[in-house]
């Protein structure tokens, strides 16, 4: 079986990203790529929307398609879920320890 790791983006492909380490649905963004440059080890960087400064460059491994926007918002918003119920229940774990160290339990 020949399977595809990662994607491909060319010039014109509309896209989607978070910036940074964001990951709140509000903040994803779509444009398109108006400029390339491959970078050693790293991929390649891309350009949005004719923003080619320094800062506006996002590297290709962050990015999908913008066809799947709707679908990268629900699993974020999906992520946020789990995210808040593990930080609950892990609350919930550093009380049942700390109730022991104080003889509670």
């Amino acid at each position: 079986m020949n399977q595809k790791t990662s994607m491909h983006f060319t010039l014109g492909d509309r896209i989607c990203w978070i910036n940074g380490v964001s990951e709140n649905p509000a903040d994803v963004k779509e444009g398109m790529i108006t400029k390339m440059t491959p970078m050693p080890g790293i991929d390649q960087l891309c350009w949005v929307d004719k923003q080619h400064k320094s800062e506006d460059c996002i590297m290709v491994a962050f990015v999908y398609p913008a066809r799947v926007k709707d679908a990268y918002i629900e699993i974020l918003k999906q992520r946020a879920i789990l995210k808040a119920a593990y930080n609950d229940s892990m609350k919930l774990i550093h009380q049942l320890r700390n109730e022991v160290i104080n003889g509670i339990k």
